[in-house]
């Protein structure tokens, strides 16, 4: 009896290390069998595991080993370790997640010289204790909805007055509706929302709906008045037009307005707003992947042309640091390339 099981016991051990330490042998190449019915049912295999994962792997050289303890892991590369989290029933997984990548060794001349070498309109700002990274810090350029800051800005300004409460409610009326992203669009006309609810989907979803309810929630209360983003999209895409509703962009070739428009910004003055922010909850929802640290700080956008980052974090000396990256070029900005570089300098 104590030999079956001592077996049973020994089996899920065995188990755990053979799916990850196929799974690094294959170099993510993922197969069916290593995974339940649970999660297969809920996840398509091939465009939600299989093209991901395999694409992640094969964007960090061979895997080199992996480690596992109580539900987390931590491959290794030649160059990178990405760490994760997981688990397993009778020897399947029901459920993986990855990290952001890091770098084992970073130089973050190479990196910011990286960041230049990608050939578009470039700045950055970056300050972590006595180190400091400048390049066209204090030129404005096209944001996209890292502009949303200024907006939460002005809230917390209106509330720290008295003038406005995060309890306070806000009606969903159908001509404040406008263009993805975000969700409230697609809510019933005259839908209710808390002003604390509207502020996290303006900055964690970049909802731009939600952003049109602070901005007429903010005129009302007498408090600096913002063009909305259904005017901004009307400047940008359709300026004959008196609306542009949730519908409207699918209408738009967006590569032909690529930074025309918009709102612009520093990247220095990012860097001073998100650190002014700092203890704004809304900014810490959606950190860009970046976990590491005992608290993030994320405002980003994106649009053909434009891609916007600006990070502020706690190190491990409790000290705060921050990262701010705008890029605009008139024929796209290599998102995947940019993105991978700036979380290798912040992590």
């Amino acid at each position: 009896m104590k030999k079956v099981l001592l077996i049973l016991l020994l089996l899920p051990a065995f188990s755990q290390a053979n799916v990850l330490e196929q799974i690094c042998k294959d170099n993510g190449v993922l197969k069916k069998q290593q995974f339940s019915e649970n999660i297969l049912s809920q996840v398509d295999f091939d465009s939600g595991l299989k093209l991901p994962i395999g694409n992640l792997f094969k964007s960090l050289g061979n895997c080199k080993s992996v480690e596992s303890s109580n539900g987390e892991m931590k491959f290794e590369f030649e160059q990178y370790v990405i760490s994760g989290k997981y688990a397993l029933n009778n020897g399947q997984l029901t459920s993986i997640w990855f990290a952001t990548p890091q770098l084992k060794s970073k130089n973050l001349d190479q990196l910011f010289a990286a960041l230049k070498g990608l050939k578009h309109q470039t700045s950055y700002y970056y300050t972590s204790g006595k180190k400091k990274f400048e390049f066209n810090g204090s030129k404005k350029m096209y944001v996209a909805s890292s502009a949303k800051l200024h907006v939460l800005d002005e809230l917390k300004s209106c509330i720290k007055k008295k003038k406005c409460s995060n309890d306070d409610v806000l009606v969903l009326r159908k001509e404040l509706k406008t263009s993805p992203s975000g969700e409230l669009q697609s809510w019933p006309d005259d839908s209710k929302i808390l002003v604390s609810s509207a502020a996290n989907l303006m900055i964690s979803k970049s909802d731009n709906t939600a952003t049109d309810l602070v901005i007429d929630y903010l005129a009302k209360k007498k408090m600096k008045k913002f063009r909305s983003m259904q005017q901004r999209f009307i400047d940008l895409y359709a300026r004959t037009s008196k609306t542009f509703g949730p519908e409207d962009y699918k209408k738009v070739d967006l590569s032909k307005y690529a930074s025309s428009g918009g709102e612009k910004e520093s990247t220095e003055n990012l860097c001073m707003l998100i650190l002014k922010l700092k203890d704004s909850k809304e900014l810490s929802i959606n950190t860009d992947g970046i976990d590491k640290f005992e608290r993030t700080l994320y405002k980003g956008g994106s649009r053909f042309g434009v891609l916007q980052k600006t990070y502020a974090w706690i190190d491990e000396n409790k000290n705060w640091n921050c990262l701010s990256v705008t890029l605009n070029d008139p024929n796209g900005v290599n998102n995947t390339e940019a993105s991978k570089i700036i979380s290798n300098i912040v992590l």
